[in-house]
């Protein structure tokens, strides 16, 4: 940019896990290019989709068995993540965490658990939507403030069973990178199991290798009934839940959802070493401490 070089370490704003301009995905792309842009995958099914949904459903670290769908942005994954958990649950409730970033959207800004820049002057916000404190060592809070805190939801704001999802990030980017401790997660797992609550974990900023584990969620015991990833893997979004029905699952979708142009790049050969690749690359470079969750 005028006759100036940058170095990106933005990778724009964590999708670009592959670095700008890989090879395999220019070549992946300029092949696409020449056979199809867009069909809309609910009106015309195409083979590359399947292959990817199914090779997600072996990575992802959800109960089992699994089942993706594609959508147009990570905040989009959240949403139809949310509608999944009400129309499977029939319950409007949502409890979320304070420092937590779901999206840009006003369910995923109602989630959001930060004021400003993202919600601030935008309201009001959909309701049924609850936030209790996320663990942090720099602000005093413990797992049990948490757990009392979701206890407190269910005495005094929302009764347990008309929780759809309880929503959490593993490890809170703009909430200023906390990590779940393991006994938070398996403390959402147990409430939600005893009181058939949804449990969904957003890895849209901590997927694809970025804890050393493909998935931050593989880091622990416990695994999300509902996954959503974004923003690395080839540019494409998407929410990874266990198998149920297939009437809930199938009414989430988006008009521009699983778009072969952006899709194909996630595929190919890439997708089976590129998970192995991404692990090896972040392990053989540790960041001490940071991720010391086990």
């Amino acid at each position: 940019m005028e006759g100036n070089d940058y170095i990106d370490f933005a990778a724009g704003i964590a999708v670009l896990n592959t670095g700008h301009r890989h090879p395999e995905l220019v070549a992946a792309v300029e092949k696409q290019l020449h056979q199809f842009t867009h069909t809309a995958y609910q009106i015309v099914p195409y083979e590359s989709y399947v292959s990817l949904a199914e090779k997600l459903n072996e990575l992802a670290p959800v109960q089992s068995p699994a089942k993706t769908a594609f959508f147009t942005t990570g905040a989009e994954a959240v949403e139809n993540a949310i509608k999944i958990a009400r129309a499977h649950t029939g319950r409007p409730g949502v409890i979320a965490f304070g420092g937590g970033f779901h999206g840009r959207t006003y369910m995923t800004m109602a989630l959001t658990g930060k004021v400003a820049p993202y919600k601030l002057g935008f309201g009001p916000f959909p309701g049924s939507v609850y936030h209790v404190p996320y663990p942090s060592e720099l602000h005093g809070i413990t797992t049990q403030d948490a757990i009392t805190a979701i206890e407190r939801l269910f005495k005094a704001d929302i009764e347990a069973k008309q929780v759809a999802a309880i929503i959490f990030e593993p490890i809170q980017g703009e909430g200023g990178f906390n990590v779940a401790p393991p006994d938070l997660v398996a403390a959402i797992r147990r409430i939600c199991d005893e009181h058939g609550i949804v449990m969904i974990a957003d890895e849209v900023q901590s997927g694809f290798a970025r804890t050393g584990k493909l998935f931050a969620m593989e880091h622990y015991a416990d695994k999300p009934d509902l996954m959503t990833m974004a923003k690395s893997p080839g540019r494409r979004n998407a929410a990874v839940r266990r198998g149920g029905s297939r009437r809930n699952h199938g009414r989430a979708g988006a008009r521009r959802s699983g778009g072969d142009l952006c899709r194909q790049p996630a595929g190919g050969g890439r997708r089976a070493r590129g998970a192995e690749y991404y692990r090896q690359r972040v392990t053989v470079r540790p960041r001490p401490g940071i991720w010391a969750i086990d």
